[in-house]
């Protein structure tokens, strides 16, 4: 049962200095916290995620249309 209309990812790596190797630790946090909106977040949802601007960044905001209806 979804039962919730709002999640907030507060989730970050230790910060390493290297911005792709932080964007992919950050991206598989993400990725977890959007498993437990695959299960809790009501239709319509709405979820508060960091991110960080590089190199891939395009790859999972592709990835995030097929999750939610705007970003």
């Amino acid at each position: 049962m979804k039962t919730v209309d709002v999640i907030l990812s507060d989730v970050f790596p230790k910060y390493s200095g290297d911005l792709d190797k932080d964007f992919y630790k950050l991206r598989d946090l993400n990725r977890m916290a959007m498993k437990i909106c695959d299960k809790n977040l009501k239709i319509g949802g709405t979820m508060v995620m960091k991110s960080l601007l590089g190199t891939y960044e395009h790859e999972f905001f592709d990835e995030l249309k097929d999750w939610f209806k705007d970003f």
